[in-house]
């Protein structure tokens, strides 16, 4: 009965261990469609002071601030430049 109890916490628990390694080490950037001075930059600067507290391995996140277009070229970098890999994120705001 222990040795079952073990393994089903071992197995319960092994998702956990991979996720932690996962943002390990790494640098998330949040790319905010204006200046650090308007409300995409300011909302992208409260995301990446909070953010790395919820995700295993507390990565790095860093706001990049990609001005121009009402918000619309940094969205385009996050969907056709920006890498697949989980760091990359866009914050679009509605104006």
């Amino acid at each position: 009965m222990i040795r079952c109890a073990v393994l089903v916490a071992g197995l319960a628990l092994a998702p956990f261990a991979h996720a932690a390694e996962t943002f390990a080490g790494k640098t998330i950037r949040i790319y905010a469609g204006g200046g650090p001075g308007g409300t995409s930059g300011f909302a992208a600067q409260i995301v990446a002071e909070h953010f790395p507290h919820f995700l295993p391995g507390a990565p790095q996140v860093i706001p990049q601030f990609m001005e121009g277009a009402g918000g619309t070229r940094a969205i385009d970098y996050v969907a056709n430049v920006a890498p697949r890999d989980g760091t990359a994120m866009g914050l679009a705001l509605p104006t």
